[in-house]
């Protein structure tokens, strides 16, 4: 099956995830309880839908959006700053140091992190009897799905919220099916050697990473793919001919060791994205693989309908030329 319409479908299915959980108001009190509730996730037992959330990472901030459970969220860290119905929210220090005044003040039933609090922020947690659940970051695309059914869990019960988490990751497979399916229409395609750089440091996405998939599904070859733990050999380095890697580290990735012999470098295919679009585990990996797409195939969407070229996107793609 050929798809032509893949800017214009990603922000539909977007879209229509969003809104599936939109109209979902908070309960009163009365009506609270869901089926699926007690329900157990990571050491907390949970008797009914949580109406007061903090959450400390920008991952679950925005797949709770995603889901359209952020209006029961009263508070987050700095770094959740994406969507604006999240970014709105006060905000309580980082996910490193959160303001435990300010996040007791705000005396949540819930606080929701992917980082394991310090012994003395869980002693003040335990003090003011406020709740915490570690939710730990997908290590793989095929760990996600739990990440999803974990956060449908919490707000909708057991039996509700796995229905609403399976469609949420379906939705997310649909749109990387249409980004791959998009390459594909280029019969006289070539598989491109591609890499996403993480950091500084030179860390890759590896095989063993969610960006893997997202790599793959813009239709290109993870150079890095039997790597594994981010680490790769340098001879692999100087194969890649795409390089993916946050906008602010263009210059410094053309000129770190491992890839100053590769053809990426020698023709100058770094391309800068969002790193929040593709380091998060949302809805916006979509967007971060059509932004790697166009990269690799740009004649493929050489020629965009208006409603294409209107679509803002959350990955912004810059040449390192």
């Amino acid at each position: 099956m050929k798809i032509y319409h893949t800017a214009l479908l990603i922000p539909l299915i977007i879209a229509s995830v969003f809104l599936s959980g939109c109209n979902k108001k908070k309960p009163d009190s009365e009506t609270s309880r869901y089926d699926g509730y007690p329900v157990s996730l990571y050491g907390v037992s949970l008797d009914k839908t949580p109406e007061r959330v903090a959450v400390l990472s920008p991952s679950l901030a925005e797949i709770i959006a995603d889901m359209g459970y952020d209006a029961y969220l009263i508070g987050r860290s700095e770094e959740c700053d994406y969507p604006e119905s999240v970014a709105a929210l006060p905000a309580a220090g980082s996910v490193l140091l959160p303001d435990m005044d300010v996040i007791i003040g705000w005396k949540p039933d819930l606080l929701l992190t992917q980082k394991e609090p310090s012994d003395s922020i869980k002693e003040l947690l335990n003090q003011n009897k406020i709740a915490f659940m570690v939710v730990p970051p997908a290590k793989t695309y095929d760990e996600l799905p739990n990440v999803y059914q974990t956060i449908g869990k919490i707000f909708a019960g057991s039996d509700a919220g796995t229905t609403k988490g399976r469609a949420h990751m379906d939705s997310l497979d649909f749109a990387l099916t249409e980004i791959t399916e998009k390459a594909e229409t280029d019969t006289e395609r070539r598989l491109y050697k591609a890499v996403y750089v993480t950091d500084s440091f030179g860390h890759v996405a590896t095989g063993d990473t969610v960006i893997h998939k997202i790599i793959t599904a813009a239709g290109a070859v993870n150079a890095a793919e039997s790597s594994v733990e981010w680490t790769v050999d340098a001879d692999v380095l100087k194969t890649v001919e795409i390089i993916f890697c946050p906008e602010t580290l263009v210059d410094k990735v053309k000129n770190m060791s491992g890839f100053k012999n590769s053809p990426a470098v020698a023709n100058k295919k770094i391309f800068g994205l969002n790193d929040a679009a593709v380091e998060r585990q949302s809805m916006r990996m979509c967007q971060a693989a059509l932004e790697m797409s166009k990269a690799i195939y740009p004649e493929l969407y050489a020629t965009t309908t208006p409603a294409e070229t209107s679509q803002t996107s959350a990955a912004t793609t810059t040449t390192g030329a």
